[in-house]
């Protein structure tokens, strides 16, 4: 029975997961940062631990749990250990799977946002080009929370769309 315990379980013992940590330099903090990066995970819900597993994602989610830990000054882990002129990583070990198709992904996307409804398809441009709500209201005259809603709701249905 898959469960969340049993993914993490399985995660912590993986070897891909194993040599990526052995990339961080101090050598003393690649036990500390692996515990760090696993107790992020493990406050996670299991209905989001167990979606990750089922999509193949898990990996790239605790990938990016790592790297945010030692590239960000105001992550917990940097914070906890102070030593952001100490921490390096020598380069991050890709564990993709051999099947993934970004391209594929990249059409469906474009695919899925052509087929919003016009407005949502506008905004979602907008706030791709501009970066906030407010430079888009800036633009349209619509207010901020009116954009807030729609972009909230285009993303939604596209998260639908594309994960079918």
């Amino acid at each position: 029975m898959i469960n969340k315990n049993n993914i993490l379980t399985d995660l912590f013992l993986n070897k891909e997961v194993d040599i990526l940590i052995k990339k961080i330099k101090p050598v003393d903090l690649q036990d500390d940062l692996k515990q760090y990066a696993f107790a992020v995970l493990c406050e996670k819900p299991a209905e989001f631990i167990i979606e990750l597993h089922n999509r193949q994602q898990l990996k790239f989610y605790l990938v990016k749990i790592i790297s945010n830990s030692v590239f960000s000054n105001r992550s917990g882990f940097i914070t906890q250990h102070k030593c952001n002129d100490h921490l390096e990583l020598d380069h991050v070990v890709d564990v993709s799977n051999e099947n993934d198709d970004y391209h594929y992904l990249i059409e469906k996307c474009i695919k899925e946002t052509d087929r919003l409804y016009w407005y949502h398809q506008e905004l979602l441009k907008l706030y791709a080009e501009h970066g906030t709500y407010r430079a888009v209201s800036e633009i349209t005259n619509i207010p901020v929370k009116s954009i807030h809603n729609a972009i909230k709701k285009a993303k939604v249905k596209l998260k639908k769309e594309i994960w079918k």
